[in-house]
């Protein structure tokens, strides 16, 4: 679960915790710097998006992707321009809607497609 807050029943977590299908909280603990406003999970990689500058160990500016077990960020680094909202993945593709102007090394004005695996955004722009 994402969000702004501090705390989950009790134990810290800065905004992204997980819950087991028993409702217990897990020691996966990425630890933002600030909120998380999507969550999309693809295989072992969940990607999340919202305001802040680090993630799962790393800087990582308004978007990442995280070990889906270890919680640490992974070596995907689209350095958005301003904060993404919203994520959607498709494949190889990561959609990213926002605030931006820059993703993935090129200019993209609030909507993006981005390699999952380079976090390169696509060309044409969306």
């Amino acid at each position: 679960m994402g969000g702004r807050f501090t705390d989950v029943r009790g134990e810290p977590r800065n905004g992204l915790a997980q819950i087991d299908a028993g409702g217990n909280l897990t020691s996966w603990n990425p630890n933002p710097d600030g909120e998380i406003r999507d969550i999309e999970v693809s295989g072992e990689t969940v990607y999340v998006c919202g305001y802040f500058s680090n993630v799962g160990g790393q800087n990582r500016n308004y978007i990442a992707a995280l070990d889906a077990n270890t919680g640490l960020a992974t070596d995907w680094n689209p350095n958005a321009g301003n904060g993404v909202e919203a994520l959607a993945v498709s494949g190889n593709v990561v959609y990213a809607s926002g605030y931006f102007t820059t993703m993935g090394g090129q200019a993209r004005n609030c909507i993006a497609a981005i390699d999952a695996s380079t976090g390169i955004a696509s060309t044409p722009s969306p």
